[in-house]
């Protein structure tokens, strides 16, 4: 079964590194890793491998499309923001938390909870009660920022 797992990756990895023309996730605008313009099943497994390597992500400027998320915990009194990324049948899905340049408040400066969202920032772990947990940090919602 791995074996399995590992071969669909390998395919869409090869098929990601070897772009025909202009088009390209890699150093576009300024964005070291452009996930926003392929399909939902590159982009899934571009952020699965990000979460497998994240070593190699360090301070990488990612930009990601998926939908926005909210989950308040109530006993930090702490909202987290993400941007889900699904594969294409909807079925699996990984969320990149990100944390937006600037003074921004929650919920007038964000979008609506289970929107379409473009949020570009720079790739980061944190650690939080033993655990690792990835994020962009200095982010902004849309393809140029604000």
């Amino acid at each position: 079964m791995k074996r399995g797992y590992f071969a669909v990756f390998a395919v869409i990895l090869l098929l990601m590194t070897s772009a025909c023309g202009k088009s390209s996730i890699y150093n576009t605008e300024g964005v070291d890793i452009d996930l926003s313009k392929v399909s939902s099943v590159v982009a899934y497994a571009e952020v699965y491998n990000i979460y497998q390597e994240y070593e190699s992500y360090f301070g990488k400027v990612i930009r990601l499309k998926g939908t926005f998320d909210v989950y308040y915990d109530e006993e930090k009194d702490v909202n987290y923001f993400s941007c889900v990324v699904t594969d294409e049948m909807a079925c699996c899905s990984l969320s990149m938390e990100f944390v937006l340049a600037g003074d921004y408040s929650y919920p007038e400066d964000y979008p609506q909870n289970g929107s379409s969202v473009t949020v570009t920032g720079v790739f980061g772990v944190y650690e939080e009660e033993g655990l690792l947990y990835c994020q962009l940090t200095d982010a902004y919602l849309g393809e140029k920022g604000a």
